[in-house]
């Protein structure tokens, strides 16, 4: 007799997870690569270098949300499906979620702030807020990062180590 139905959901969201995940890595790559399709050429505009930077922040934040997810989807599901690994995995997959929904946030932000220094002479307000997001995004993807590893470890754990 096969799994049952209740059985598979678990092992279809965190196959759903990956997928999202890759999703996320390829739309990474097409973000990056939007501001590199054209050449700087003399008849190029700053509407020109805006649009393709919001393009490009737009691809980015939707690759950083749609990995946070894939990445909550998988590590909490395994956590339900290994419940040795329950305490690191489901703990981690919170964070990632958040991380990525954040980073996500942050990303347009910082296209704003990019934005509005670029439009109009810099304030001195403006750079300061332009930096601290900066540094916010690093430090989400510092604690991303962390929580992956975290989630790793859980998942290297054997099954009687508590």
């Amino acid at each position: 007799m096969g799994p049952t139905l209740g059985a598979s959901q678990p092992y279809a969201r965190i196959f759903l997870g990956i997928l999202l995940a890759f999703v996320g890595i390829g739309l990474e790559a097409i973000g990056f690569a939007i501001p590199y399709l054209v050449l700087n050429g003399p008849s190029q505009t700053m509407n020109d270098i805006l649009l393709r930077r919001g393009l490009s922040t737009a691809g980015e934040a939707s690759a950083t949300a749609l990995w946070g997810i894939g990445l909550f989807l998988i590590f909490f599901y395994v956590a339900q499906v290994r419940p040795q690994a329950k305490p690191w995995t489901s703990t981690a997959a919170m964070v990632l979620l958040a991380t990525g929904l954040t980073g996500a946030v942050l990303r347009w932000v910082e296209f704003r702030n990019l934005s509005a220094l670029m439009s109009g002479p810099p304030t001195a307000s403006l750079v300061i807020v332009f930096e601290i997001t900066g540094v916010l995004l690093l430090a989400t993807a510092l604690v991303g990062s962390t929580a992956t590893v975290v989630a790793l470890f859980g998942l290297t754990r054997p099954p009687n180590s508590g």
